[in-house]
């Protein structure tokens, strides 16, 4: 009697290690598919905020570029240094511009590679 309770404690046992093995296989996958949406997602969300900066400096590019365009700016008494003042302003919204596209092509290269 006490062999053949011991041979079903070990069973048991057995079976419940087996179903812990099963239950965590099971899991695996479904941890690993999460894992990846969020990558995605996280992907996403990092091109978007690369277009909103690229849209951000496209837009003070172009308003610095109406701003020396305006005929009016010549005029005046300091017209000459403003426009050097913009001058410098559009070369720096420029390189900014540049470097959100940088990121931009960056987050979407990964996004592309997150499925």
């Amino acid at each position: 009697r006490e062999r053949a309770h011991a041979a079903a404690v070990a069973a048991a046992e057995e079976e419940a290690l087996r179903k812990v093995k099963d239950r965590k296989a099971s899991r695996r996958p479904a941890a690993d598919g999460d894992r990846r949406l969020a990558d995605r997602r996280q992907a996403e969300r990092a091109v978007a905020a690369a277009e909103a900066d690229v849209s951000q400096w496209e837009s003070r590019v172009e308003a610095v570029r109406a701003a020396l365009a305006d005929p009016h700016l010549y005029v005046t008494e300091d017209g000459g240094r403003r426009a050097a003042e913009l001058g410098r302003e559009l070369e720096q919204a420029r390189r900014q511009l540049e470097e959100a596209f940088a990121r931009w092509e960056v987050a979407t290269r990964a996004a592309e590679a997150t499925g």
